[in-house]
């Protein structure tokens, strides 16, 4: 399971227990430092930008903890993963690390446009990955 902690997460977690009621969930989030590059040029040294990276996982992984005690997750039925890099990139490897049978997406979605599309990262995990892939769209209220 992707994560980004939009409101789709929540839903997706919803799609993957109605999928697959017994499967022990991978909650994933792919984080990036914010502005690493900028602060690499500003000349920003080594030892703040890992700080950043730590607080960006730090951060992540307790939106994960607070998503699965929301969506009624025991501990026995998931596992964080966090990792740092682009999105599609890590669901990917991640994936075919763990030799996964399903990855589930969230769509983002709002209009009717946008509904009929895959966004980037959606299209990424198709074409690169190895597994099925749930996409779950939120309905409106």
């Amino acid at each position: 399971m992707a994560l980004d902690f939009s409101p789709w997460s929540a839903h997706a977690i919803e799609a993957a227990r109605r999928v697959a009621p017994h499967a022990r969930l991978v909650l994933l989030n792919a984080f990036e430092v914010p502005f690493k590059g900028k602060l690499q040029l500003a000349g920003v040294d080594t030892l703040t930008i890992e700080h950043y990276r730590q607080q960006a996982r730090s951060k992540a992984r307790l939106q994960i903890e607070i998503l699965a005690h929301q969506a009624g997750l025991k501990p026995d039925q998931w596992n964080a993963c966090v990792v740092e890099g682009e999105a599609w990139q890590c669901i990917v490897e991640q994936e075919q690390e763990r030799d996964c049978d399903l990855v589930v997406l969230g769509k983002h979605g709002q209009s009717a446009a946008e509904e009929l599309l895959l966004g980037s990262v959606t299209k990424s995990v198709l074409s690169e990955g190895s597994c099925d892939v749930l996409v779950s769209m939120a309905r409106k209220a």
